[in-house]
C-alpha cells in the first residue's frame, strides 16, 4: 500500500498555474509595488528605481494596453535620491485613476520591461490574509498536523513533542513536579514556548484584528481542528494558546515563564514529531503573569460579547483575577502590568485597582508612544472602555497623534519607510505594528494634523511594503507564488520548513520548486564569503504565508551579504545557510527567522483591508465508501487491514469497525485513522474477526460502510511477549538507570535465553546532554533481562525480542515502554 500525494500534486499544479502567465517582456526588478495588487479605489503608487521615461502603460494579461500614464491620468514624478534607509534614486508612478477590476502589469516602453502581474479587486487581500493566519496552526505544539488541516506537502501525521505532557523543571526552577505543558504555539523558528513580549504582541494583535474587522473572519475559514463550531477560526486559534496559558498558571496565581528545549536545536526536527529531546519549564516572573492576565482577560471579554460560545468566560475571569490579586498587585511596576490592568478593567469594571493602575502609570500620557509598547495597547483598550477618564483619554490620543506624525515624517520616497531606529532584528514586526497603529489611530480619532483618510493610506503603504514595495522588492512572506505574491521568500530559518541541518527539510522545503517561475531567483547571485550559493531547489518550498524577520541593520553575523549592506532596508537576504564551520557565524535567524510576533501585526494590518468573508454552504455530502478492503492475519494477536485511498479533497480520516459476527453489529476498533491502512493488535488467538471501514470529511459527514473483510488470527503457541518493565536509579556513584524487562510465553511462563533490544531516550545528568542509546540483554531463568543506560530522566522502549524457538508478538505486550 502506498499513500497518494493527491493534495500535494494539487498544490504544485496550482503553483504552476498561478505563476505561469504569458510574459511579453522581461520582468524588471526596478518596479517596486504591491505584488498581490490593490482594491480598485485605493491610492496606487508604484516606486521605480530606474527612470521610466515619459510614459508607463497598464496592460492586461493578453498584453493589450488598457491605460496610459499620464495620457489617461495619473503622474510620473521624480523624487530624487534617497539616503537612509534605501540609498535609491526614486520615481513615483501614480495610477490611482485606473480602477477596473482584473489582472494587469505595468509596462515601460522606454525599457521594454514590465512588472510582475497584479490584481485589482475588492477582495485582493482576503486569501493572503487567510494564508498568513493559517501559519499559527503550523506553529501548534503537542498535536499532529495531518491532512486536510495541513496541506499534504507540509503535513505531519504524528503528534509532536508528546513528552510535554509530563514536563519537568529546569535546573534552578521551582519544582512543581511533572506538569502537562503540551499545547500552545512554538514561539518562532525553533520549538520553544515563551510567555514574554513577543507573545503579548501576538495575542493582542490577533484579538485586536478580530475586534477591528470581525467580518473578515468566519467559521470554516482556515480548516482547523475544532472548527465548524459557529465561532470564527481566528478565535479558535487564539483559544488554543489560551488553553496552554492556563496550564502555565500555578495555583498561587504565578505563571511559569517558558518551556525551553535544553538541546537548542537538533538535526532530527523535520517534521516536528521527530524531535525527541526534552523541554523543561522555568520559574514564574512578573511579565509572564501580566501577559497571562491580559491575554486571558481580553479573550474572556471577546467571548462574553459573543454569548460565551466556549462556556469558559467565568473560568477565564476567575483565572485572570487570581493572578492579578494574588501575584501581580504585590509586584513592582512594569509596562506589561499596565496592559494587563487595562484588559482586566475592561472585562470587570469593579476591579478599580486595575483602572487606577492604568490611569497613574504615566504622569502624563501625552508624552509616550510606540507601536510595540504594551502601554500603547493599554491605551487602545482604555480609550474604548466605558467609564474612562475623558482627560486621560485626551492625553492618550495626543501621544498616539505624535506617533502618527512621526510615521509621516519618516515615510520617505518609498512612502513606507520607518524611523532608522526601527530597522532592528525583526523589523517586519515593527512595520506591521506601525501599520496597524495607523489603523487604530484612524479608528479612535487620534491622527493629529492628518486626516483619517491620510492615516489609513499610510497604513496601507506599510502593507504594500510587506508585499514588495521595498528596496529589496521582496514579498516578506514565504512561498506565495500560488497566491499572486511573486519574489517571495523561499528560504527561511525554521526547524521544520527551513532546518539547514536536516536533510529532509533541505530537500523538501529550502529553496524554490522547479514548478514556480521566478525570473530573479536566486535573489543574491553568486556565492558569499562562506562559499554559499542561494540557488537552492526544493520539492515543495517552505510552507506558505510565514512572515520573515526583515532587514536588520544590527545584523551580527558574518555572511556578506547581508553584512556591510550600508543601507538599512538592504540588510536582508533570502537564505538558510549551514555554511561549513559557519552556522553560528552566519546567524541567519537574525534576518530570515519567523516569529509569532512578526505574524500577528501583519495579520492585523492585512485584515484591516480585507472584505467581509463568509463560510461556504454547509457540506452534507459524505465521501464515497472506502473500497478494496483486505484483512490479513499476521500472528496470533494482529490483523493488518488495507484499502484504497479515497480521493476527496476534504477527506478528514477513516474509522475502522470490528465484529466477531459476520455482518455485525460492529464496534469502533479505531477512529481518526489518517492513512488507508491499519494494524489491529491485541486480538485473541485463533479467532475470526470481521471488519468494515468508513471515510469522514472535514464537515463531519461519514460514508457508508465498505464491503466486509475478515481474517482469523493464528495460534498463540510458540509466542512470547513483554509482561513487565521495572526500573530504578543506579546505586552509589553509578550514573543512569537500570531496567528489567520480563519476557513470558503464551502460557505466562518465563522465557529463558531471549535477547531483548531496547532504546533509551532522555537526559544524562553527567554530560548535561540529551542522549539516545540502544542496549541489549538476555533473559535469565526468571525471564528477566537487565539493561542499563546513562539516561537519568527519560524513557525506554522495547524494540525487539528474539529467541531460538519462540516468536515475539508485541501485540500481546502488557507494556512496551516506561518513563521516569
Amino acid at each position: 500500500m502506498s499513500r497518494t500525494n493527491f493534495i500535494a500534486s494539487l498544490i504544485i499544479a496550482l503553483i504552476f498555474v498561478f505563476s505561469s502567465t504569458v510574459i511579453a517582456a522581461p520582468v524588471t526588478q526596478t518596479i517596486k509595488f504591491d505584488h498581490f495588487g490593490y482594491r480598485p479605489n485605493d491610492v496606487k503608487i508604484a516606486v521605480f528605481t530606474a527612470n521610466p521615461g515619459t510614459t508607463v502603460q497598464i496592460r492586461n494579461t493578453s498584453d493589450a494596453v488598457v491605460y496610459t500614464i499620464p495620457t489617461n491620468g495619473g503622474s510620473i514624478t521624480s523624487m530624487g535620491a534617497d539616503d537612509q534607509p534605501t540609498g535609491d534614486t526614486v520615481w513615483q508612478v501614480n495610477f490611482s485613476g485606473f480602477n477596473t477590476p482584473g489582472t494587469y502589469r505595468l509596462y515601460v516602453p522606454s525599457m521594454n520591461q514590465q512588472s510582475y502581474d497584479f490584481v485589482l479587486s475588492d477582495d485582493v487581500y482576503n486569501e493572503v490574509g487567510k494564508v498568513a493566519l493559517k501559519t499559527y496552526y503550523y506553529q501548534r505544539c503537542g498535536v499532529a498536523h495531518p491532512q486536510p488541516f495541513a496541506a499534504s506537502a507540509w503535513s505531519d501525521a504524528q503528534v509532536c513533542h508528546g513528552y510535554l505532557t509530563a514536563c519537568l523543571p529546569a535546573t534552578g526552577a521551582p519544582n512543581y513536579g511533572p506538569l502537562d505543558l503540551s499545547g500552545g504555539w512554538h514561539d518562532a523558528g525553533d520549538y520553544n514556548k515563551y510567555i514574554w513580549g513577543d507573545l503579548e504582541l501576538a495575542m493582542v494583535m490577533l484579538m485586536m484584528a478580530y475586534e477591528n474587522n470581525p467580518t473578515a473572519f468566519y467559521d470554516g475559514q482556515l480548516t482547523v481542528p475544532g472548527g465548524s463550531n459557529g465561532v470564527p477560526d481566528i478565535l479558535d486559534e487564539v483559544k488554543f494558546e489560551i488553553d496552554w496559558l492556563l496550564k502555565m498558571q500555578m495555583p498561587n496565581g504565578s505563571v511559569l515563564s517558558r518551556v525551553w528545549d535544553d538541546y537548542g536545536g537538533a538535526p532530527d526536527t523535520c517534521p516536528p514529531s521527530n524531535a525527541v529531546h526534552q523541554h523543561r519549564y522555568y520559574a514564574p516572573d512578573l511579565d509572564s503573569a501580566c501577559i497571562f492576565t491580559g491575554s486571558v482577560a481580553k479573550f474572556a471579554y471577546i467571548c462574553q460579547g459573543l454569548g460565551n460560545p466556549y462556556g469558559n468566560v467565568a473560568a477565564l475571569k476567575a483565572a485572570a483575577l487570581n493572578t492579578w490579586n494574588n501575584y501581580i498587585l504585590a509586584q513592582g511596576d512594569a509596562p506589561m502590568k499596565c496592559w494587563a490592568a487595562a484588559e482586566l478593567w475592561r472585562l470587570d469594571p469593579s476591579v478599580t485597582s486595575a483602572k487606577n493602575y492604568v490611569e497613574n502609570y504615566h504622569p502624563d500620557w501625552a508624552v509616550w508612544c510606540d507601536a510595540l509598547y504594551p502601554e500603547t495597547h493599554a491605551a487602545f483598550t482604555y480609550i474604548q472602555t466605558a467609564g474612562a477618564d475623558p482627560c486621560i483619554v485626551s492625553r492618550m490620543k495626543e501621544g498616539l497623534s505624535w506617533t502618527v506624525g512621526n510615521c509621516f515624517d519618516n515615510m520617505g520616497p518609498y512612502r513606507n519607510s520607518m524611523n532608522p531606529g526601527y530597522y532592528f532584528w525583526g523589523s517586519n514586526k515593527m512595520r506591521g505594528s506601525l501599520g496597524f497603529l495607523m489603523v487604530m489611530c484612524a479608528k479612535l480619532g487620534a491622527t493629529g494634523s492628518y486626516t483619517t483618510a491620510q492615516t489609513l493610506e499610510l497604513a496601507q503603504e506599510y502593507l504594500h511594503a510587506m508585499h514588495g514595495q521595498n528596496a529589496m522588492g521582496m514579498v516578506y512572506l514565504t512561498n506565495m507564488a500560488a497566491y499572486g505574491g511573486e519574489h517571495s521568500s523561499f528560504m527561511f530559518y525554521h526547524s521544520w520548513f527551513g532546518a539547514a541541518k536536516d536533510p529532509q527539510s533541505e530537500a523538501w522545503y529550502i529553496g524554490k520548486p522547479e514548478s514556480i517561475l521566478e525570473p530573479d531567483f536566486p535573489y543574491f547571485k553568486g556565492v558569499d564569503n562562506y562559499g554559499v550559493s542561494d540557488n537552492n531547489p526544493s520539492t515543495y518550498g517552505p510552507c506558505p504565508g510565514f512572515v520573515v524577520g526583515g532587514p536588520n541593520k544590527d545584523y551580527a553575523g558574518g555572511a556578506n551579504p547581508p553584512a556591510r549592506s550600508t543601507y538599512y532596508e538592504k540588510f536582508y537576504r533570502d537564505w538558510a545557510s549551514d555554511a561549513p564551520n559557519g552556522f553560528y557565524r552566519t546567524k541567519v535567524w537574525e534576518i530570515t527567522e519567523n516569529s509569532i510576533s512578526y505574524q500577528a501585526p501583519y495579520v492585523a494590518l492585512v485584515s484591516s483591508f480585507m472584505t467581509e468573508g463568509s463560510a461556504p454552504p454547509p457540506d452534507t455530502t459524505p465521501p464515497a465508501a472506502p473500497s478494496g478492503l483486505t484483512a490479513t492475519a499476521i500472528n496470533s494477536s494482529q490483523i493488518n487491514l488495507d484499502w484504497a485511498n479515497n480521493n476527496e479533497s476534504d477527506l478528514l480520516n477513516y474509522t475502522v469497525y470490528r465484529s466477531q459476527t459476520s455482518g455485525g453489529p460492529y464496534s469502533v476498533a479505531a477512529s481518526n485513522v489518517t492513512v488507508s491502512a491499519y494494524s489491529d493488535i491485541g486480538l485473541d488467538a485463533s479467532t475470526t474477526y470481521y471488519y468494515v471501514v468508513t471515510a469522514t470529511d472535514t464537515s463531519g459527514n461519514e460514508s457508508a460502510y465498505s464491503t466486509q473483510a475478515s481474517a482469523t488470527t493464528l495460534s498463540s503457541a510458540n509466542t512470547m511477549h513483554v509482561s513487565n518493565i521495572a526500573h530504578g536509579g543506579q546505586k552509589g556513584k553509578s550514573p543512569g538507570r537500570w531496567v528489567d524487562v520480563y519476557i513470558v510465553n503464551n502460557t505466562g511462563s518465563p522465557v529463558t535465553g531471549a535477547t531483548v533490544t531496547a532504546t533509551f531516550e532522555g537526559f544524562d545528568n553527567q554530560t548535561g546532554q540529551n542522549v539516545i542509546e540502544t542496549k541489549t540483554g538476555v533473559t535469565d531463568t526468571a525471564g528477566k533481562a537487565r539493561v542499563v543506560s546513562v539516561v537519568d530522566t527519560g524513557s525506554v522502549c522495547v524494540d525487539n525480542v528474539t529467541h531460538a524457538t519462540l516468536t515475539y508478538e508485541p501485540g500481546q505486550n502488557v507494556v512496551t515502554c516506561a518513563n521516569w
